[in-house]
């Protein structure tokens, strides 16, 4: 009976501490869970910022392409000026 007993004592022990593992089991499952789906949507967002970054540096280039067009026709114009003003100058 004693020997009985011991044993139902450690089948009770060992059946409690399997309920707490399956606990912790569950527990760790739904944070692993979350976990993907945070780690989804953070690379959803990089992603997106990397699109904008992105679409920022070719607006970047797009305008430095531009101001250096643009200061090569100043550069011919205070050229053309200044020929004309000499032109008048003379006259």
């Amino acid at each position: 009976i004693e020997r009985r007993r011991v044993v139902e004592d450690a089948l009770s022990v060992l059946t409690e501490r399997i309920g707490k593992l399956l606990e912790n089991y569950e527990k760790l499952s739904a944070e692993k869970k979350q976990l993907i789906e945070a780690n989804s949507a953070l690379e959803n967002r990089v992603k997106e910022l990397q699109e904008h970054i992105d679409s920022l540096e070719r607006e970047a280039e797009q305008l430095r392409s531009s101001s250096k067009g643009t200061e090569v026709v100043q550069e011919k114009v205070d050229s053309l000026l200044s020929r004309i003003n000499d032109v008048i100058g003379k006259e």
